[in-house]
């Protein structure tokens, strides 16, 4: 998985190269906000850091994902589903990620 940014405004044509393609795309108004994706490999366990903003968190792969909140609450997520977690209850926390084999997870965040 690789991430691209550009603007809706930019004309953009792609072909794939071999085999299936899977597209996440996050459309933000400029005046509103801004977004990132990040590409997590998750193996065992990894800190994951909230900072402000509102992120999404999305297993990519078969493999369940399970998000351990600060106060220890524990979400399971499996391919397909998306946690939000609210900025203004966790502003400045680690989530923990745990998988017990490797897994890729999308990190959405959105600011403003």
């Amino acid at each position: 998985f690789e991430v691209h940014s550009f603007s809706g405004d930019d004309e953009t044509h792609a072909e794939p190269v071999s085999g299936a393609v899977t597209d996440f795309g996050v459309l933000m108004r400029r005046d509103r906000g801004r977004a990132t994706l990040e590409i997590l490999k998750v193996s065992g366990r990894l800190l994951l850091v909230i900072r402000g903003g509102v992120p999404l968190v999305q297993p990519l792969a078969s493999r369940p994902v399970r998000i351990r909140e600060p106060n220890g609450a524990e979400h399971a997520l499996t391919s397909g589903s998306t946690l939000q977690v609210e900025a203004e209850a966790h502003s400045d926390s680690a989530f923990e990620l745990l998988c017990e084999s490797e897994a890729i997870c999308l990190v959405t965040r959105i600011d403003g």
